[in-house]
């Protein structure tokens, strides 16, 4: 009876090892991380927490998008200089460029390089303080986070117009954006997540990270005021959305192995981006494509779709999901989307039955 007790305890902490991430999952310089979209997942599983849980998306399809972050040297990059902390660089499918510092308490997120118009040299060096952590290492069940980060950019004053400079009631000595970045997370699971080629061992985490955006301008005396209330600032929110979701971490996995995003306020799950390879051989992808025409086109699109669909839904390169159009509609109204590369699943009742990528101009 004492071995058999004996055998069990050494099971179980086999099982309970194998759902602790820790610092093996942190990318190195070299790696790739390969995620693909994917639908068709019953968000009931995602409902199930705690211990030893069984997390069954084998039915889900992969819907065409593909997102690649690659993982390099952050010294080789033109912007070091102003990341002197960081020693991993990560470049994502149509993100801003991330730096990392990277060691056994986790990856650490230093700043980005955010493209802007309009702003000197066209860019944004985005340097956070304090340093924020994307994942706590080891990541284990009931761990929980919760932080906030800023960074500053000063506006030169020849940058800005006269009519906010006029709207302003102060004397205005600098102009700065700020953005404060709140993250939060709560490991809520471990098991085992199911993916249609794959079984991973797995931690369960709830995750958001929430942006807000002031103005502020150094006056006299005072020091930093928020004139926000005088300037619109929605230009600046396309460059650090709003993200929530449930993460899958898996121990020696580089990076999520499955993230199913959700609309910020909702229970709403439209899509996943799973590990490229727990998916992609088990897709028919090339089966349901469907022309679509004009490609590239401006403000209608035209679906070659002869099978029956009630919704279709657009996405961004990133995965974002940008438009829902209900019903049966050949023809879709596209004008008021961005210049850039987006992909169409076109589903009945839930399931997805075309696929087809355009460009807008």
């Amino acid at each position: 009876m004492r071995i058999f007790s004996l055998f069990l305890l050494i099971i179980s902490t086999y099982i309970i090892n194998a759902q602790v991430v820790t610092s093996t999952s942190n990318p190195v310089i070299g790696t790739v991380l390969t995620q693909s979209g994917a639908i068709g997942f019953d968000t009931n599983q995602l409902k199930k927490t705690g211990v030893n849980q069984d997390w069954d998306f084998k039915a889900m399809v992969h819907n065409g998008v593909k997102i690649v972050s690659k993982y390099s040297d952050s010294k080789s990059s033109t912007y070091s200089s102003v990341f002197p902390e960081s020693n991993i660089l990560q470049e994502t499918t149509n993100q801003s460029d991330a730096f990392l510092l990277v060691n056994n308490s986790g990856s650490h997120f230093i700043g980005g390089v955010l493209q802007m118009p309009g702003a000197p040299n066209g860019y944004i060096a985005a340097k956070f303080r304090p340093v924020i952590t994307f994942f706590d290492l080891p990541m284990q069940l009931g761990n929980k986070g919760n932080a906030t980060t800023s960074f500053f950019y000063n506006i030169p004053k020849e940058f800005i117009p006269d009519s906010i400079l006029n709207s302003i009631p102060f004397q205005i000595d600098s102009f700065r954006l700020r953005i404060d970045i709140t993250r939060k997370f709560n490991c809520i699971g471990n098991g085992t997540i199911h993916l249609p080629q794959k079984d991973y061992p797995v931690v369960q985490m709830d995750f958001s990270m929430k942006p807000a955006q002031k103005f502020e301008v150094k006056v006299p005396i005072f020091g930093w005021i928020d004139v926000s209330q005088f300037i619109g600032g929605g230009q600046f929110s396309e460059f650090i959305p709003t993200t929530e979701g449930i993460y899958f971490l898996s121990p020696n996995h580089i990076g999520p192995v499955a993230v199913f995003n959700r609309t910020p306020g909702t229970e709403t799950y439209d899509m996943a981006l799973v590990d490229y390879e727990a998916i992609n051989s088990s897709n028919k992808i090339n089966d349901i494509i469907i022309n679509t025409y004009p490609n590239p086109a401006n403000d209608l699109l035209f679906l070659g779709c002869k099978k029956d669909f009630n919704e279709v839904k657009v996405f961004d390169v990133a995965g974002n999901l940008i438009s829902i159009f209900k019903g049966n509609n050949q023809k879709l109204d596209i004008s008021e989307l961005s210049k850039g590369i987006y992909f169409i699943n076109i589903l009945s009742h839930n399931k997805l039955i075309g696929f087809s990528k355009f460009i807008k101009m």
